[in-house]
Parts: C-alpha cells; structure tokens; sequence
C-alpha cells in the first residue's frame, strides 16, 4: 500500500501544475448551447453524493454522478501534442485556447446530453484541475467539499468502496491522501477569484436549505423546496454512500470515529 501512496505522490508531481493554470475563458455563442459543469470534488465521505442528490433535484440541473471524461478529455489532449510531451510542453499546451477547446469538445463528446442549462460531475479525482477548470468551461461551478479530518479518515477506511480508493486501506495511506488532496486544491483555490467555493460537510447535514440556496444565488437560480427532499430522488446513486443518501440525514456520523481516536490519531 505504501508503494501506491507513492505513485500518487508522482502523479500529484506531474499534473498539480495544472492548479497554477488557467484564467476564466470567455463564453463562446456555442458554449451558450451546451449545459454548464458543476464540478464537486475533494475527498470521498465528505458530502459530495449527498450533496449531488439536493442540488440534482431542481429542475434545472441534471445529476451525472462521476464521470471520467475530464481525465480522459486530457489525456487524450496530452496524446495529440508531439513528443516528448514533457512537463513544459504540456504547461505550454494548456495556456493554448485551441488545446483547451480540444479538451473541452472530448469532454462534452462522451457525455449524455441534456437539454438542463447544468450539470453535476462529482468525480473526486477532478481536484487535479481544479485551477484550469474555469479556462475550460466558463461560468463552471468548482464545489469543494470538505469534512473535519478524522471523520473523514475513519469514513475511508471503515468503507469498502467498489472502485477501488486503494489509499484507504491504511489509516496513515489516508492521512497523507487527505493532506495532499487539501493542499492541491487550496493551491489552486487561492488564484481563483470567482467560480469556486468550499463547503463544510458539517454545513451541510446541520443546515442544507442556507447552504444549497447560497449555492443556487451562484448559479442565479431559485431555490426549489425539492432540493431539501433528498431522500424521495429516484435516480441511481453508484458511489459507495448510494445508501446513505437514501436516508434521513445522520447529524452524528462525525463522530463516529471517536471510540478509536487513540488508534487514528497515533496513525496521523
């Protein structure tokens, strides 16, 4: 497991550059005909599926769950530049509108249409271009949800996730993913002026109406009572909280990792 944290440390090497990229890109007339991204993204267990739920039930927003394709959009981009490719090459390339459109078009490409002026990928992963997300797509939403340390930890580690999540399998593994993570992000979160905001989990489970309809004035949409009723949503939720937010909201999951605080702590 430890060799693992290692590789995404070399990974965090190579593309948080992207955080130190990119200012807002000016909406196009066709961008103005395609559905606008709300990116949700940070740490699994911290909010982000239950928040998809709420903010999914108005009626102008289509939920998507997490989607690879930004990922993908990118490496397909990186892929059509000439070699070497090198971390300079690539740091060139995403100041280059073109290269930025190519990424943009292969993401909306391999995305199911929807005629709702916005959309939700919530894949955590996103983090990594959290500084060049707005260059992409103007007007975007970055969501970064954000759960006090030890709640979070204890979560990844007691959840047998389906897609992997490799680093929480150890205690420390998950310590330092959630330190880097947070770091990649107020890194690239502090260049940004508009376009993004950080929620606390706790915010959101204690009092979900102040905090939704703060996000909906972003969007300069109204507030729907639907958006509250999270639990009556029918569509399918794929991620390992697809129980959970099916629920009543649980007020008291943040401590739940008290009765082993000396076990996690001494991991830290």
């Amino acid at each position: 497991m430890r060799q693992q944290v290692m590789k995404l440390s070399v990974i965090w090497t190579l593309f948080a550059f992207y955080c130190a990229l990119g200012s807002p890109g000016n909406l196009t007339e066709g961008d103005r005909n395609l559905s606008v991204p709300i990116f949700i993204l940070g740490m699994p267990r911290t909010g982000s599926s239950l928040l998809e739920q709420m903010l999914g039930n108005h009626s102008s927003i289509e939920p998507m769950g997490e989607l690879p394709w930004l990922p993908k959009a990118f490496e397909q981009a990186i892929g059509s530049l000439r070699p070497p490719r090198n971390q300079n090459q690539i740091r060139e390339a995403c100041k280059d509108s073109s290269f930025l459109t190519n990424v943009k078009t292969a993401y909306y490409n391999n995305i199911t249409q929807t005629d709702k002026p916005y959309l939700i990928d919530k894949l955590p992963g996103n983090f990594l271009y959290t500084g060049i997300i707005h260059a992409i797509f103007p007007g975007a939403l970055v969501i970064h949800t954000k759960r006090e340390k030890h709640a979070t930890v204890w979560s990844c580690y007691k959840t047998p996730f389906v897609d992997g999540q490799g680093f929480s399998h150890d205690i420390r593994d998950a310590s330092r993913y959630y330190d880097e993570v947070e770091a990649a992000i107020a890194s690239a979160a502090s260049a940004l002026n508009s376009g993004f905001t950080s929620i606390a989990y706790e915010d959101l489970v204690n009092n979900p109406e102040q905090l939704i309809q703060q996000l909906l004035e972003f969007l300069q949409l109204p507030f729907e009572a639907v958006c509250l009723e999270h639990t009556k949503a029918k569509r399918l939720v794929s991620t390992a909280s697809r129980y959970q937010v099916t629920q009543p909201v649980f007020k008291d999951a943040n401590s739940a990792w008290k009765p082993f605080e000396p076990m996690i702590s001494a991991r830290f």
